[in-house]
């Protein structure tokens, strides 16, 4: 499910192809089914049948800069052997 409006891409990851590339409204839920294709919403974004046995990666683009942070957290002195 998205939490924005997003730029969305389907690729299977056995040979790089897009499958599905669509704009979506946030909420929209994105699936994929070996028989009945690639959905998001109700939407049809590529019919079925596809592989079931490849992995797909589904790619979103909100437009908006990616942030993570890593930290080491130490628990405070004080209470401790010495």
């Amino acid at each position: 499910m998205l939490e924005s409006p997003a730029q969305v891409q389907v690729v299977d990851s056995h040979d790089g192809a897009v499958l599905a590339s669509a704009t979506l409204s946030a909420r929209s839920i994105i699936s994929i089914d070996s028989a009945a294709g690639i959905r998001a919403s109700g939407q049809q974004l590529s019919p079925g049948p596809i592989a079931g046995q490849h992995v797909y990666q589904i790619f979103v683009i909100t437009g908006t800069e990616n942030e993570y942070r890593t930290g080491l957290v130490q628990p405070a002195g004080g209470t401790g052997a010495k």
